[in-house]
Parts: C-alpha cells; sequence; structure tokens
C-alpha cells in the first residue's frame, strides 16, 4: 500500500524546517483532510514554538538547544500520528497523498516479462576441466539455472533428461571436474520472481 513516509528523525534542522513548514502549509484547510484540521492546528501551534526556540539555539545558548531539541520531538511525534492518519485517508490515492505535503512511498512498478537471454558468455576456468559461464541479468529475474549436456541429442529435444542443470542465484558460475578434450554444450535459464523460466539457445565448447 502507498503511505506517508515518516522518518523526521534523521532530518538535519534546515530539511526538518522545510519539511515541517511543506506540511502544515498544504494541511491547514486541506478539503481532504477536513476531519485533521484541529491535529494540524496543534501542529501548526507547536511549529510555530519550535521555530522560534530554534532561532534562539543559533546562539549555541544550551538552555534554548535543550528546549530545541524537546519541542522538535514533540513535533516529530505529532507529524508521526498526523502522517498514520493522512495515510489512512488517503487509502492509496496518490493525488490525495501528494496533498498532504508528506512524502511517500512510491507505487511498486510490475517487472517487464522477462525476455529468452543470449547465449552464456563461456570462457576456460582456472584449472584443467572447467569452464566459466556468465549470464547477461535481466530485470525481473531472481536466479539463473545452469545446463549442461554432452548429448548433441539433447539441443532438439523437448525434456531436459539428457541436461545436467545447476541452480544458482548469481549471472557466473564455473563448470567443474570436466573431462579435457570432451565437448560440451551449455544453455542457460533465467527464472523471474513466480518461477516462470525463458531458456537461451545453446552454444558449445571443448572443455581444457
Amino acid at each position: 500500500m502507498i503511505r506517508v513516509v515518516n522518518g523526521f528523525d534523521k532530518l538535519t534542522l534546515p530539511e526538518f524546517s522545510q519539511r515541517l513548514n511543506a506540511i502544515t502549509n498544504s494541511m491547514k484547510g486541506n478539503p481532504n483532510f477536513t476531519s485533521l484540521q484541529p491535529a494540524v492546528d496543534a501542529l501548526v501551534t507547536e511549529a510555530t514554538n519550535y521555530q522560534a526556540v530554534a532561532l534562539k539555539a543559533l546562539g549555541r545558548d544550551k538552555d534554548a538547544i535543550i528546549a530545541r531539541e524537546a519541542s522538535r520531538q514533540k513535533v516529530t511525534n505529532m507529524l508521526h500520528n498526523l502522517g498514520y492518519s493522512v495515510s489512512a485517508i488517503a487509502d492509496g490515492n496518490i493525488e490525495v497523498l501528494s496533498s498532504s505535503g508528506f512524502s511517500y512511498t512510491q507505487p511498486k512498478k510490475p517487472s517487464p516479462p522477462l525476455q529468452k537471454p543470449t547465449v552464456p558468455q563461456l570462457a576456460s576456468g582456472i584449472n584443467s576441466g572447467e569452464i566459466d559461464c556468465k549470464a547477461t541479468r535481466q530485470t525481473g529475474m531472481c536466479s539463473v539455472k545452469y545446463y549442461i549436456t554432452t548429448d548433441a541429442a539433447a539441443l532438439t529435444a523437448t525434456g531436459t533428461d539428457a541436461w545436467d542443470v545447476i541452480s544458482y542465484n548469481k549471472t557466473k558460475y564455473t563448470f567443474s571436474d570436466l573431462v579435457p578434450g570432451q565437448r560440451y554444450y551449455i544453455r542457460i535459464g533465467l527464472v523471474g520472481v513466480r518461477g516462470q523460466e525463458v531458456i537461451s539457445d545453446a552454444v558449445s565448447y571443448i572443455a581444457q
């Protein structure tokens, strides 16, 4: 659900004042939040007090700084409570949320469908009998399946019985314990968040 973002505790003093002013100016008399106007009025009163003590604290007086921090904490608590109410009233409506002056989470964008991957990039590994295999990452993929076989007939077969398959969460995998001089056929499958898989064409490589 799209909702208000708080995080006021992490703002610098100028950022806090700027955000506070934006919210009070946006919420005061806002027709989307008529039921919250008493809370907004209370926030405006405390915000005015905060700005006054913050100005005094510029002189680095210890008591003024303590008063500023106490007022800021009070304002922050009021902003948190108001933000929860704004989220509840807006109920995910971006237009209503944006009118509040609060920052809010962005709607999640659906991942594009996985496309057929390009053939993997192959290279001899550091040790004899190794083939490094690298896949190209796509948005929406969560893991890679690495397929390898010595059976050329597997290239046109509909099943995967002739393939050894290794599932891995990285885009690079090293096949090991291979027979030097043997030709291997290798392909990759990209797996999406819902388990869907798209498989590349196969490419051959002779183990060294």
